[in-house]
């Protein structure tokens, strides 16, 4: 292997970009300049940092959970109890197989979140969309392992119930095999 100095390295810093520059300006000779999508409206972020040292879990291998709610409802077995000692964060870990068929045209999808149910408080991100079926068919023959984190950044002292929330974008059944919820409280 060759040694390179520090001092032969510092020209190719300005030869590479330069000719990777030339490079994409030579992919866009001749076609239509390049289109930058708009971008959405952005929501400002829940940004904090917390050290919750609790956990509490439920676990399950049922397979065959079923809903077509157009409303949120409680995941079957996908709540769990437990007591927040002071004033803190609680993270929700949600962890399953989901699945739904339908048809190429519209993309199968369940939606998620996660809800301390005393409270009614939303845990953020919220409605999150879950791919329901996306091989090549979309024949519902291929569920998918999926996960998501959810945090409530501030939680008062008490007793709580955290469930995970499901429903159907459209009416479609939509399915949950094995499926693990995991809160980390204080």
């Amino acid at each position: 292997m060759r040694h390179v100095s520090p001092t032969m390295t510092a020209p190719m810093r300005i030869v590479l970009p330069a000719l990777f520059g030339a490079a994409l300006g030579l992919l866009s000779v001749g076609t239509a300049a390049a289109q930058t999508p708009a971008p959405k409206a952005a929501v400002a972020p829940v940004v904090g940092s917390c050290s919750p040292q609790m956990i509490d879990y439920t676990a399950t291998d049922s397979t065959g959970l079923i809903t077509d709610s157009l409303e949120y409802v409680n995941a079957p077995q996908a709540s769990v109890r437990f007591v927040q000692r002071t004033n803190g964060c609680v993270i929700v870990h949600f962890t399953g197989v989901v699945f739904t068929s339908g048809i190429e045209a519209s993309a199968p999808q369940i939606l998620v979140r996660a809800v301390l149910e005393e409270t009614g408080q939303v845990a953020t991100p919220t409605d999150v969309s879950l791919s329901g079926d996306d091989d090549e068919d979309f024949d519902g023959n291929s569920p998918r392992a999926h996960a998501m984190i959810f945090v409530f950044p501030s939680v008062s002292p008490g007793g709580y119930k955290a469930s995970v929330q499901w429903k159907s974008p459209d009416g479609q059944g939509v399915f949950m095999h094995q499926h693990t919820v995991f809160i980390r409280h204080q």
